[in-house]
């Protein structure tokens, strides 16, 4: 009887992670729907709240999050000409960075189009004040 109850107990627990896992996904969904809605402040809302869990996306999942972080960054750098416009372009050139870098391995992750995107605005972006990878935890430099 005890067995039964520890196995219900391992598939409520796997269905639990499996639609956190589903929010996940979700969020970045949500996030890119912003960003292609020109909603850049709440995109980066979205994907600010996101990058706290963002080791629970998959390896994909993990390369759209830095484009569209550092897309919705560097649009938000084009909106603002005070001190936060280089905080932004810092920012995006890290995310653009680590997101080109990522679509090496997971190709599909991102469109050409996005890639090329992506390169433009790292070009753009690349003699941006800061230090390189300031934006990113340890874990992603």
């Amino acid at each position: 009887m005890l067995g039964r109850f520890a196995s219900a107990g391992a598939i409520w627990v796997a269905l639990g992670l499996s639609s956190g896992c589903a929010t996940y996904a979700k969020d970045l969904e949500r996030a890119q729907r912003h960003y292609e809605a020109n909603e850049f402040a709440r995109a980066l809302a979205v994907l600010r709240l996101l990058g706290e869990d963002e080791a629970a996306l998959g390896e994909a999942e993990q390369v759209r999050y830095a484009y569209l972080r550092g897309m919705t960054d560097y649009r938000l750098s084009s909106l603002t000409t005070d001190h936060t416009q280089t905080a932004f372009r810092s920012c995006a050139r890290d995310w653009l960075g680590l997101a080109l870098e990522g679509s090496k391995q997971y190709g599909r992750a991102l469109s050409e189009g996005e890639r090329t995107r992506a390169r433009q605005a790292l070009a753009d972006v690349s003699a941006a004040p800061g230090s390189g990878g300031a934006c990113l935890t340890a874990g992603e430099r």
